[in-house]
């Protein structure tokens, strides 16, 4: 019987230029379109700093460009810099195949190794596509169980930027199997990152997207891992409790590539608490203002309700905030909008957002349950002190497969997000990501979203 890391292997090395659907192809553009949008929006918030400035500390060989300057550090760092930097505002992609954010995993491993080997955009494209396929394989392989303690960005982002960093290094099959074993044995990252509001959480990608490169860099060069790592008795599977659905590991019917159902956020929050911000701005569409409201009862599944961070009702600060479904609620009802200004510090401390919160409470239902874990869905229950009440209920978010959103909408979110950024630049990046499969090296697009003379000791 083949071995797991083998199966997957084999589907990474598969995608070469060429052999890819029209929709692959356009669908990876917009990933990395997506990616670059929340990385270099979010690439100057304090923890994304730390972490760049430790990377720009270490030295070495000047082979890949740290986002948003003109520095170049050795592949693996900057990757750990890039992927950590992309996670920071909370609009990066995600996918419910992996319950995770294959993006800032995946395309900084790929965007490092493509601009120091200097290959074109159609190999950045191809590494991408490889490392979603292999991330969200092994994710349907793991199932729900293995959300339950481990942060799914981190662990099998790992083993996917392991496979999109052995298909940009030309790995053969032995030395990728490799690769994706060592990646195994090093994935880790748990979901206690949630809890409080850490900064933990937001260098999860960058240590996943440093991890595929370390691994595939070290099979290269000869070093092995176990090839039974994954379903081995004391493997990856068993270790991160995962469900084994080995069906799973063969990939989606009639050739589907896994990132054709990537799913692109309009709020700039943890996924799971999407619907209840469409059903807070549904709310207020209904006429509801703050002052009407006597209590609100947001009914979803359990396992939400019952959860520390999602289930929370008083976040601290604007991380904790991003993944309370209730404060999501509360700001979108507020506000009609759920976007970066809505997780400030300053808004998250608002005494007015605060008493709604205290008006509110968060009960599991059977019926959202039913939902679970494809969709966290929300019912709210608006009471309102004239005795009247409104009820919205909203199961599927938007920007998921079943509602995605027009690329025309994804190319305003990065333009909004990139233009404060690198002002009259933006425009020109978009193109050039867009045409990404005719540019001759990764290179380029990585000098386009430089600051000239940036100075990054923030």
């Amino acid at each position: 019987m083949m071995s797991h890391a083998r199966l997957l292997v084999r589907a990474a090395l598969e995608v070469t230029a060429g052999s890819e659907s029209e929709k692959a192809i356009s669908a990876a553009k917009t990933c990395v379109l997506d990616y670059l949008g929340a990385t270099l929006a979010g690439m100057d918030e304090r923890p994304s700093v730390i972490v760049r400035n430790w990377v720009l500390a270490q030295g070495g060989r000047p082979a890949a460009t740290v986002l948003g300057t003109e520095h170049k550090v050795p592949p693996s760092l900057a990757a750990m810099a890039n992927g950590t930097a992309g996670h920071m505002i909370e609009l990066d992609d995600v996918h419910s195949a992996c319950i995770g954010h294959p993006g800032v995993a995946i395309i900084p491993a790929a965007l490092a190794l493509s601009e120091s080997l200097g290959l074109s955009g159609q190999e950045l494209l191809c590494s991408v596509i490889a490392g979603y396929e292999v991330m969200a394989r092994l994710g349907a392989y793991m199932g729900i169980s293995h959300y339950k303690v481990w942060h799914p960005t981190a662990t099998l982002g790992s083993v996917g930027a392991a496979a999109a960093a052995a298909r940009a290094l030309g790995l053969d099959e032995e030395r990728a199997v490799n690769a994706l074993a060592i990646a195994a044995t090093m994935a880790s990252g748990l979901r206690e990152v949630f809890v409080g509001g850490s900064n933990c959480k937001h260098v999860h990608p960058g240590l996943a997207a440093r991890n595929g490169v370390v691994a595939a860099e070290l099979a290269s060069a000869g070093f092995t891992g176990p090839e039974s790592a994954i379903e081995g008795t004391m493997g990856y599977r068993v270790a991160h409790s995962g469900a084994g659905n080995e069906k799973a590991l063969s990939g989606l019917p009639n050739g589907k590539m896994h990132i054709e159902d990537t799913e692109f956020k309009i709020f700039a929050s943890c996924r799971s608490a999407h619907t209840a911000a469409e059903a807070g701005i549904l709310v207020k569409e209904a006429g509801v203002e703050p002052p009407d409201i006597k209590s609100i009862v947001l009914e979803m599944p359990e396992v939400t309700a019952k959860d520390p961070a999602w289930g929370g009702l008083d976040p601290k600060n604007p991380l904790a905030a991003k993944l309370s479904i209730a404060y999501n609620f509360v700001v979108a009802l507020m506000d009609g909008a759920c976007y970066l200004e809505q997780f400030t510090p300053e808004r998250v401390s608002d005494p007015s957002t605060g008493r709604l919160l205290r008006l509110t409470s968060v009960r599991p239902s059977t019926d959202m349950d039913a939902y679970y874990p494809d969709h966290v869905g929300v019912r709210a229950t608006v009471k309102l002190i004239s005795g009247g009440q409104v009820v919205k209920q909203v199961v599927i978010p938007k920007g998921h497969p079943e509602r995605p959103l027009p690329v025309s909408d994804i190319h305003r979110k990065f333009l909004g997000l990139v233009r404060p950024v690198l002002g009259q630049k933006a425009e020109g990046l978009k193109d050039v990501v867009m045409n990404l499969d005719e540019l001759e090296e990764t290179g380029t697009l990585m000098t386009l979203c430089a600051r000239p003379g940036f100075d990054p000791a923030l």
